[in-house]
């Protein structure tokens, strides 16, 4: 199933894991099936920008499929 955060559906606050349980963070792409993803990039603490540019740095990656999209239920502080 592919997700895109700018589609209304199926997307929904979630956390995303690999095949092997590793979650994958910054995710505003992904082919579930696949494992093709796409992310924002960071530094650990902000996001990357171009140079002169507000458009956020992304990184293409495939991990491994399929991956499971486990929805957030708590309220996000």
């Amino acid at each position: 199933m592919i997700w895109d955060v700018n589609q209304a559906e199926p997307w929904t606050a979630a956390k995303v894991y690999d095949a092997n349980g590793e979650e994958i963070t910054y995710v505003v792409w992904m082919d579930t099936d696949t494992g093709e993803v796409v992310q924002l990039r960071h530094d650990g603490q902000s996001l990357v920008f171009y140079p002169h540019s507000l458009d956020i740095v992304k990184n293409r990656k495939t991990y491994p499929a399929p991956l499971r999209v486990v929805p957030i239920t708590e309220p996000v502080a």
